[in-house]
């Protein structure tokens, strides 16, 4: 293996002095880099020369030489010889240097005049305060979810504004509600707005306990948290269901402080386009919408009907204060009057006998043999049983079956 070593240029040429590092310095001071400082020191030693002449000397590699010469004819350095090969002879320094100095008094002499007309265009304003930018991160698992909103519910210090489904209720009694007190209790602010439905109304009724709430129709498949107008959470619950410790949610969570204020104005807009939750009615338009579902599949539809009717009756029972039958009944024929839904009457009291006429429109319908007041019994049997207590169905008659109004006769299992 052959090794190369280095022979200085002072002993292959002797007598040049070459390119030392104090000369190297020297002349980088004037603003040439190194390679163009290397090519320079070397064509004074050599005069003139052709470019091949000088990477021995320079020890700037050949493919960087033509270029490097350029460089330097565009500074005033070099002259190009127009010769075969080219050649390329050094500018005396002296001259470089009185170019130089006449260029910078110029530039000095402009700068001068120009100073009052800068200063006024490059004055300090100090206007500007400059955000920095916030951190975001990507959180999955209802588990990992829940500890960084618990984390976040802990540290904020004046207000919360969250916007959720209808499913949120249930998991904010279930997994925040003693962290909610206790910030109520030290002068945070906290509100929320959630679609108002049935099954979620006796969780609001808990959280409204220590929070202002707002029922809105906005039905968003996620739900989002700002908190103190410095971070926020946005939470896609997979599935979004009651269960606040299993399921694959993904959030996002960030701190950026125009993004945290940005969402603010946005929850806050949505918030103040609620109704109070005591203001929403679920069960008139659902009541109507089953008038029609009874007409139409008449006894086939039984199974959905009782569903429907005793979830519409329970919903329906809070509308009430009643807790004796007779006041219950007093309360119940005039709602059933003021929305139209026929006329409720009580025929009997032991046993409770009730009609229900013109509600479902079956007057003409031939005896069948079978019910298609299901939905009404489920209805009223609900009510009875959310205020006052248990009740047996002792008897539906209705045209189906040879009744001219929907009949029924109860069995009440408690004092009347």
């Amino acid at each position: 293996m052959t090794r190369q070593v280095f022979i200085p240029p002072h002993i292959i040429y002797p007598g040049i002095v070459t390119v030392t590092p104090q000369r190297l310095k020297s002349i980088m001071d004037l603003g040439l880099t190194e390679y163009q400082a290397r090519v320079y020191l070397s064509l004074l030693e050599l005069g003139s020369s052709a470019a091949s002449q000088v990477p021995p000397i320079s020890r700037v590699p050949r493919t960087r030489v033509y270029a490097t010469m350029r460089q330097l004819h565009e500074k005033g350095l070099v002259e190009i010889i127009p010769e075969t090969p080219l050649r390329y002879r050094p500018v005396p320094i002296k001259r470089f240097l009185e170019q130089r100095a006449k260029d910078l008094r110029e530039k000095a002499l402009r700068m001068e005049e120009n100073v009052e007309e800068m200063s006024k265009e490059f004055a300090i304003r100090g206007e500007l305060a400059l955000e920095e930018r916030g951190r975001f991160e990507a959180i999955y698992g209802r588990r990992n979810v829940r500890e960084r909103l618990m984390k976040m519910y802990r540290e904020t210090q004046k207000e919360i504004i969250g916007i959720g489904t209808s499913k949120s209720p249930s998991r904010i009694v279930k997994s925040a509600i003693y962290t909610l007190a206790e910030k109520t209790k030290q002068g945070v602010a906290v509100r929320y707005a959630f679609p108002v439905t049935a099954q979620n109304r006796e969780h609001i009724d808990v959280i409204s306990r220590y929070a202002k709430i707002k029922a809105i129709n906005v039905h968003l498949p996620i739900y989002f948290y700002v908190f103190d107008q410095r971070e926020i959470l946005f939470n896609h619950p997979i599935p979004d269901d009651d269960n606040f410790y299993r399921g694959d949610d993904i959030a996002i969570w960030t701190d950026d402080a125009g993004i945290a204020r940005a969402m603010r104005t946005i929850a806050e807009q949505i918030w103040n386009s609620g109704t109070k939750p005591g203001t929403v009615d679920v069960t008139e338009p659902a009541l109507e919408v089953a008038r029609q579902y009874v007409q139409v599949l008449g006894h086939r539809g039984r199974p959905a009907f009782e569903a429907m009717g005793h979830r519409i009756g329970v919903e329906l029972s809070r509308r009430f204060k009643a807790r004796s039958t007779p006041e219950l009944m007093e309360e119940l024929m005039a709602y059933w009057k003021k929305n139209g839904l026929g006329r409720l009457s009580v025929v009997s009291k032991d046993p409770l006998v009730l009609e229900v006429e013109n509600y479902v429109d079956c007057g003409k319908m031939r005896s069948i043999g079978r019910t298609v007041c299901s939905f009404v019994e489920r209805v009223i049997v609900a009510v009875l049983e959310s205020r006052v207590g248990p009740v047996e169905v002792l008897e539906n008659k209705c045209f189906g079956s040879g009744s001219n109004a929907c009949r029924l006769t109860l069995s009440l299992n408690h004092e009347p």
